[in-house]
Order: structure tokens, then sequence, then C-alpha cells
């Protein structure tokens, strides 16, 4: 490297590295084309572990405003000192990138933070010159990234517009920071606010992980809550989809995709483990509301229709069901509580997804067992006998015999029919019928 790249220190109160040739050796080299650079600040409030950040745009400046710890005063005087330390605060590292990719050529950017009396307000050029300014007051940080209207940006540098559509990439980048996200173009709810079905959040040390039943079969890796890419997941004998935020993760060149190195495959191990942890707690909960669904269908004949409906039209059991019990209720002349009805049709609504994932991907038991979660998925009820007793695939031992089905609307008497299975919709049938041939065609 000449000594020009190298640079050399600047006082002042500005950057700290090198000068402006290093400054633009650095921004060349990091972020790929389709970086959208207003992620950097959103590492930064993740890092500072901001509760909430709001994101504004205008002609000709974007702002990020969130709340968390405030930068330190060393920080705001030399904010990349950072790059000439062996070990920095995670703070420190993402506010120098976000610095060096955001006042560019024809930006300025300035960052108020602090509280009292310690608050400071200090704005940055592309040459790295920092420059004390009046600090308005308030708690939060806020950052302000300025350009001018015209030549060279126009409508600003290069991976900032957040106008209209254009917002999209901030959007999908952010799915999985850890605070409320507004945005021009809407809002992130964190994670661990989201009201989604099949949907968990867990904590494994500095790492959040979303575990979601019925996802994409994939293991999609965050950092400070901006995504860096996914691995395909296909060995669980379930669908799911896990997502993990892990903040040691090490990040390539350009910031945008993920090392894999040790910490990669730790990050790995526990997305996986956490979903097998999830899925055997799921499914012995459905063995749970299976014997209470049993009991159910046998003493109220009402509710049958229920279990018949949901397991033809999964996706259609949602809370206005209750709605729909009382006025079959009122049709029939026979009253089924709402909170009954709601749990035959959630019960049948993942007996449903069960079934699909135990057609697609069991092929034996010796077999299915190396594979996490397929023992279990053998092991859980997904039909009911004839007596209104609780079934699995393992008890039927579908591999060797073919099932018997007792086609009637009531449970069979006492002692007969016990490993038969009640077909109580045509859905019930169509499993049991098909599940021992397409055993055999894979045995």
């Amino acid at each position: 490297m000449t000594p020009e790249e190298e640079g050399e220190h600047v006082g002042g109160g500005g950057f700290r590295v090198a000068g402006a040739r290093a400054l633009e050796v650095l921004r060349s080299a990091q972020l790929g084309e389709g970086f959208w650079r207003p992620l950097l600040w959103l590492r930064v409030a993740a890092a500072l572990g901001a509760r909430r950040c709001e994101v504004t745009a205008r002609q000709s400046s974007l702002s990020f405003v969130f709340d968390g710890r405030p930068l330190s005063r060393t920080l705001l005087n030399e904010p990349l000192a950072v790059f000439d330390a062996a070990r920095a605060p995670a703070e420190a590292r993402w506010l120098a990138y976000a610095l060096v990719h955001s006042a560019v050529p024809g930006a300025v950017v300035t960052i108020t933070s602090g509280h009292g009396s310690d608050r400071r307000a200090r704005r940055f050029d592309h040459q790295g010159q920092g420059t004390n300014l009046p600090a308005a007051a308030g708690a939060d940080t806020d950052v302000l990234v300025d350009w001018p209207t015209v030549a060279p940006y126009g409508d600003g540098p290069w991976n900032w517009v957040l106008s209209g559509k254009a917002a999209a990439p901030l959007l999908a980048g952010a799915e999985a920071v850890p605070f409320e996200l507004k945005t021009p173009s809407g809002p992130v709810t964190p994670w661990e606010k989201r009201k989604e079905p099949e949907a968990v959040v867990v904590r494994d040390g500095e790492r959040r992980i979303r575990i979601v039943l019925g996802g994409g079969r994939r293991l999609g890796f965050h950092h400070l809550g901006v995504r860096v890419g996914g691995t395909p997941l296909d060995d669980l004998a379930l669908p799911v989809s896990i997502d993990v935020d892990d903040p040691g993760l090490t990040l390539d060149a350009s910031l945008g995709a993920v090392v894999e190195d040790h910490a990669y495959h730790r990050c790995v191990a526990a997305g996986r483990d956490a979903a097998v942890r999830h899925g055997l707690a799921r499914l012995e909960r459905h063995a749970k509301a299976m014997r209470l669904c049993a009991n159910l269908l046998c003493a109220r004949p009402g509710l049958r229709r229920h279990w018949k409906a949901a397991l033809a039209a999964p996706e259609r059991v949602d809370r206005r069901l209750p709605w729909v019990a009382r006025a079959l209720g009122a049709l029939t002349g026979r009253r089924v509580p709402a909170s009954d009805a709601l749990r035959v049709a959630r019960t049948a609504q993942f007996t449903a997804f069960l079934r699909d994932a135990a057609t697609e991907h069991l092929r034996g038991r010796a077999f299915d067992a190396r594979l996490p979660l397929g023992l279990a998925l053998w092991e859980t009820p997904l039909l009911f006998s004839a007596t209104g007793r609780p079934l699995s695939l393992a008890e039927l031992d579908l591999d060797e015999r073919p099932a018997a089905l007792w086609e009637k609307p009531a449970p069979a008497p006492a002692g007969i029919g016990a490993m038969m299975v009640w077909a109580l919709s045509s859905e019930d049938a169509a499993f049991a019928a098909a599940f021992p041939r397409r055993k055999a065609r894979m045995g």
C-alpha cells in the first residue's frame, strides 16, 4: 500500500484512521452492489439495545431516530478509531461502518446522542472531518444523512433512496430487527411481538431464534436484525423454517453475507437444536389435544362436523369459527360450546399438517428413527380408533398390515374395532388407506 493509501492522522476531531484515499479504498472494498445502506444504521440501533426506531425520508435527507444506550463521547469524537483496535464493541464497529458508507462524497452525516449535559451533536463529511454542533434537547440518538437535491446524486446516494416501492429492500432485509421499526413504506414488528400461528421465538445466549412450523424448510441467518443469507434445511421430519439472529456471526467484506466458519456452524447447530426441541414439545401437546378431542367427539356428535370441515379446508380455520358453531347449533337445535368447536377445529387443522408431513417424509420406523423428529412423528396420534381412542402410525404398524375402517358416524361399542380407524371424514379414510400403500412402494 502506498503512503497515500495508508493515510495519516487527522486532527481536530476527524476520523483517526487513514486519510481520504484510505476511506475511498474502504468504501470500494465493502458492500455488495445490492446492499441497502440504511441497514447499517439499523445494526447500530440493534447493537445499542434500541426498542424502537423510526426512519424518515425527505427530499434530500434520511433520518434514523432510536432509543437505547447513547453513543459515548469517545465514539462521537473519533468514530473510526475502532479500525485501529484489536477488539471493539459491536456498536463501535457498526457506527464506523455506517459512517464510512454514509458520509460519502456529496453527503454529510449529523449524529446527536446523549442525555442531559452529556448530549452532543457532531457532523461528519466524506473526508472524515467532524464538527461540533449545538445539540437539540432529547434522549434519543438522531442520525441525519443529508445530500444535495442536485448532482451528483439527485434523489440520493446509490442504495439510499427510500421513496415509494424503493423502500422494499430495507424492509426485506430488516425483518429480524429486535425493535419496533417505522419506515416510509410501513412498519416492521419484532419477532417477539408478532401474532403468527405455529411460530415461537426462543433465546440461546445472545442469539434470537424464530421457529415456524410449516415454513419453507430453510435456516435463515441474521446479524443484528439484518438478513445475511440462508441454507436449505431438508433433514427434519417436519417442514420447519428457522431464523437465527446471531451477533456472533462473521461477515465477509460485503457486510451482507455470512462466512462459513466455526461461528456459522455453531449458529446452524443452535437453530436446529431449538427447532427439534420445539417440534418435540409441539408433538407432545398435539398428543394431549388428540386425547381431549377424542373425548369431545365421542360425547358431542355436533362437534364431528367441525372435525370434518377443518380437515377438508384447514386453511379456513380462524377465529370466526365460534360464530359458525353457534349458527350450526341454532339450526340443529343442539348447542355446542364455541370453545369446544374451536378446540376440535384447531386439532384437526394441525392433524392435517402432520399428515401431510408424514405422507411426504416418513419412510419406515427404522429409517426415520435416525432423523430428528422422525420417530416422534411416528408415535404421535394422527387418527382415532373406532372406539374413539387416538391412534398413531406406529400403533397401526401401517408398514405391514392394511388399516380396517369404521365408517359409521358414531363410535363403535367398547371392545369392537380397537385397532380399526374411525373414518369421520373422507380425509381420515384416504390417509389411512393411502399411507401403507405408499410405504410399500418406498420400502
